[in-house]
């Protein structure tokens, strides 16, 4: 793997309900799983460190996503 073709990984954060984390980079694969984002950070920093062998000179970031979901009452078809 060439290193001068990552310049930036993006790891997405999806939270279970019952409060774990999982943060995915999907160009390459990786998947690190957590339960605060400092935990994820240092699982991230590691499996990119084990993943780059040579070295990564490029950032990372930690993208997190909020869902709001709204409930609304029941609207019957139209006639």
């Amino acid at each position: 793997m060439e290193i001068s073709k990552f310049d930036e990984l993006i790891f997405v954060v999806l939270q279970h309900e019952e409060g774990v984390k999982a943060a995915v980079e999907g160009n390459l694969g990786l998947a690190v799983f957590g339960n605060s984002i400092a935990d994820l950070t240092e699982k991230i920093l590691f499996e990119v460190q084990n993943y780059f062998k040579d070295g990564f000179d490029g950032s990372i970031r930690i993208r997190e996503f909020n869902d709001t979901i709204i409930k609304m009452p029941f609207i019957p078809a139209k006639k």
